[in-house]
């Protein structure tokens, strides 16, 4: 996933890189020549099973194959209860080849990548950190 513009977020495997946010500091940048990039980080093996799940569902499905050709493991070994409620909310199917959205789970899109999230990413971030979890907008 490759990220345009402020805040945006780029992710090639196992590293992260995000824009700064204040939309003032964004065009300051551009027009100086400046590189935009805010932070960078390499991803946990966890943190990147987890952001696949979230960005395939948000593209409605995760290819079953796909993943353990990427991970080495079936994501029902890594995230059995979570497709489970999925499934039992009506929210998803979990059909041999892959984890796909109901019309339900699309509607309620929110609520189905949120249940691949930590704690950590669900609390409030400190002051300049960088979070995984749920972003907010920030206008300056």
């Amino acid at each position: 996933m490759i990220g345009f513009g402020v805040s945006s977020k780029t992710v090639i495997h196992n590293r992260l890189w995000t824009n700064v946010k204040p939309l003032g500091e964004y065009i300051e940048r551009v027009e100086h020549a400046e590189s935009v990039m805010d932070f960078a980080t390499f991803m946990s093996k966890e943190t990147e099973m987890r952001r696949v799940m979230i960005r395939g569902l948000k593209m409605c499905e995760v290819g079953k194959q796909d993943f353990i050709d990427r991970f080495g493991v079936p994501m029902e070994a890594v995230f059995a209860a979570e497709i489970q409620g999925l499934v039992n909310d009506g929210l998803a199917v979990n059909e041999s080849s892959r984890l796909a959205l109901t019309i339900k789970g699309r509607t309620y899109g929110t609520n189905v990548y949120e249940r691949f999230y930590t704690e950590d990413d669900l609390r409030v971030p400190t002051t300049n950190e960088v979070q995984f979890g749920i972003s907010t907008l920030v206008l300056n």
